[in-house]
């Protein structure tokens, strides 16, 4: 499993009311997508169609029943359906001083401001 922070290692990108994550590093059965503010409608592999199944809590996109291996051995792409526009926290996080501190990291930021 991976938490992806935002953008992590991986990349993403918009357009409508989509947002697409280019996995290049496959994840697992189960996919974490931190710093999601939007409400998301469904989310699906771009190449097959397949949709997946997911959970939206405190900030966390949780997506289940991926496959162990990649569907895909370029890249694979998922297709997260928002409602109404896709939008992330691209705040700072436990190294930059004087940005606040993401709610959805787990660990607690060690600056003093």
């Amino acid at each position: 499993d991976l938490t992806v922070s935002s953008l992590g290692r991986n990349r993403v990108t918009s357009k409508g009311n989509n947002l697409y994550f280019w996995i290049k590093h496959w994840v697992g059965t189960t996919l974490v997508l931190a710093g999601l503010k939007s409400k998301v409608k469904n989310v699906c592999c771009l190449s097959s169609g397949d949709s997946f199944e997911f959970e939206q809590t405190k900030g966390k996109l949780i997506i289940s029943g991926l496959s162990d291996a990649t569907p895909n051995s370029a890249c694979t792409v998922l297709k997260v359906e928002c409602a109404p526009n896709p939008s992330m926290y691209l705040c700072g996080g436990m190294r930059i001083p004087k940005v606040e501190h993401p709610h959805y990291d787990p660990c607690k930021s060690d600056i003093k401001l």
